[in-house]
Order: C-alpha cells, then sequence, then structure tokens
C-alpha cells in the first residue's frame, strides 16, 4: 500500500515554530494549492518537525512557495465535551524551499556583476558580416 502526497503551493499565514515537552520543534502551517484546470484553491494543513521545522520557520514566511513530500494522516481524538474529532493532514517527510524569504529592508541589494564586461568592446554585426 501507499500513502505518498506531494504538494507545491504558498504558505497561507505566519509560521510559527512550537517545541513540545521534549525540546523537540513542530510547526504545523497551511499551503494554498490550485486545482489543476480550475479557478478553485484548496487550502492543506502540514505538519513538520525537528531540523525541518526549524528551517522552514528560518528561510519561509507567509507567501513562499514550498514544496512537500509527506503521507497524509487522519488523527482522532476527543475534546473538552468528550466529543470525537477527526483531523485530517500532510505529515511532512521532505520540504524543499522553492522560494526564500524576501530580503531585509535594511540589507542592501547585491550589485548585478555584468560578466560580459571583461571580454573587450561590443561589436554590431550588419547583414553583411553574416553567412545566411
Amino acid at each position: 500500500m501507499i500513502n505518498n502526497v506531494l504538494i507545491v503551493g504558498r504558505i497561507t499565514h505566519d509560521l510559527e515554530l512550537r517545541k513540545t515537552s521534549t525540546d523537540k520543534s513542530v510547526c504545523e502551517f497551511s499551503v494554498a494549492v490550485n486545482r489543476i484546470g480550475q479557478d478553485t484553491t484548496d487550502f492543506i494543513t502540514c505538519q513538520v518537525w525537528n531540523k525541518q521545522a526549524d528551517n522552514l520557520v528560518k528561510y519561509c514566511e507567509k507567501g513562499c512557495l514550498i514544496g512537500i513530500e509527506g503521507c497524509l494522516r487522519i488523527d482522532q481524538y476527543k475534546d473538552k465535551e468528550d466529543r470525537i474529532r477527526t483531523k485530517a493532514y500532510v505529515l511532512v517527510n521532505k520540504l524543499y524551499f522553492l522560494q526564500t524569504k524576501k530580503q531585509e529592508k535594511n540589507e542592501k541589494p547585491k550589485e548585478e556583476k555584468d560578466l560580459f564586461k571583461e571580454f573587450g568592446e561590443e561589436v554590431e554585426l550588419t547583414e553583411d558580416m553574416l553567412p545566411f
């Protein structure tokens, strides 16, 4: 049997890193994913643990594009009124950072280098110089 989920989407809200009583990191977030061929968006809850959770919060923010590989989990629990609740989410195995946080406002943008600057003068070609 196979339980494998692949998602590419955008983080829908600010990320919050939590710690368990045993000091493990966990982050629960949702990702907006467009349905192929439709003007509909699905919002999928995901959960990531340990170092991947730390890195997600460190390098990504709301609106970042990420790839997720994981498995679908469906947990049942009792709420305060003793009613059985069901929670479905993707348990993340691998994260792919397709886009990271934008540069800080204080940070100076890196200057773009002209890679061809050292190759000499620009030459203008005319039609009579072309072999075809």
